[in-house]
């Protein structure tokens, strides 16, 4: 996520969060429908720093997309989406 958004550019109202975004095609397209550019997309290790950041202060949504392969992260997994409730 880019500088430009702490500058007034385009907020990120949204987050897609998986460690392969790119295996998930639908998803990409249904956020790119519903938010057009004002949307990001995130590795599971990352999450967690750039929520915490001002980049998230906009967010509107959070969207994890995940499969058996994330079990060994599922310790950040349960702490990204405990922070976001």
């Amino acid at each position: 996520m880019s500088n430009e958004h702490e500058q007034g550019g385009d907020v990120v109202r949204s987050c897609a969060i998986s460690q392969d975004l790119e295996a998930y095609p639908l998803l990409i397209q249904e956020m790119q429908q519903q938010f057009g550019e004002n949307w990001g997309g995130l590795e599971i290790e990352d999450a967690i720093s750039v929520l915490n950041s001002s980049h998230a202060a906009h967010m509107e949504s959070l969207v994890m997309a995940v499969g058996a392969k994330d079990e060994q992260h599922i310790d950040l997994i349960v702490e990204i989406v405990k922070m976001r409730n």
